[in-house]
């Protein structure tokens, strides 16, 4: 969901700078590189080393989303280039389409009041699995519900953690990168963006 299919990294980057800030720390985008891809738990253990004075996971995880729903309700929230042309054209095609993302739901129904998310045939959060991203849990209970085979599956992930998750649950994964992917593996397809990519690119592709 952020930074693949909606650019909602830079609002979840501008929250947690005002975040830190408010601790008088300095917060910079090779901070926000490390968290990318969640889970918030990992998120809130790596700000809390950094963080001078002592605070507990619950609390910096409520100052969290505080930030991050006030800088949501602010922010206007828009589609990536091409997610839009391609989640649409998979739709016209009857392709079945699952948003899998480590955000919790409380966090998908922010962006759900913006973007009209009835597209997707079902939405996988991280808190409706035990081990969120990296894990392939999320992955692989979207594909129980759609009830489909692994590997007729393409997953669009930017970030380490996700193209972990997407793998591990024997996905294809195409990977139009916002952040440097570490990750090399034969069923990885690198593109710049989304832009102008068809459902029939995907079934066509020399995976």
């Amino acid at each position: 969901m952020d930074g693949t299919l909606f650019a909602t990294e830079e609002i979840w980057y501008q929250s947690e700078v005002k975040l830190m800030n408010s601790f008088g720390v300095e917060w910079n985008r090779a901070d926000h590189a490390i968290c990318v891809g969640g889970p918030i738990s990992r998120v809130t253990q790596y700000m809390i080393e950094k963080i001078p004075t002592p605070i507990s996971q619950k609390e910096l995880f409520d100052l969290e989303m505080h930030y991050i729903e006030r800088e949501f309700a602010e922010s206007k929230i828009t589609w990536q280039p091409g997610a839009e042309e391609l989640v649409i054209d998979a739709k016209k095609q009857s392709v079945p389409i699952a948003l899998v993302t480590a955000s919790s739901q409380h966090l998908v129904n922010l962006v759900s009041a913006q973007m009209d998310l009835t597209i997707f045939d079902t939405i996988v959060c991280g808190d409706d699995v035990e081990t969120p991203k990296p894990s392939p849990d999320a992955y692989v209970l979207a594909l129980g519900n759609l009830d489909l085979r692994s590997d007729r599956v393409v997953a669009i992930e930017d970030s380490n953690s996700g193209v972990r998750s997407a793998l591990s649950a024997n996905l294809h994964v195409l990977c139009p990168p916002s952040h440097v992917i570490t990750i090399e593996h034969k069923r990885i397809k690198f593109v710049s963006s989304l832009d102008g990519i068809s459902v029939k690119d995907l079934e066509f592709w020399n995976w």
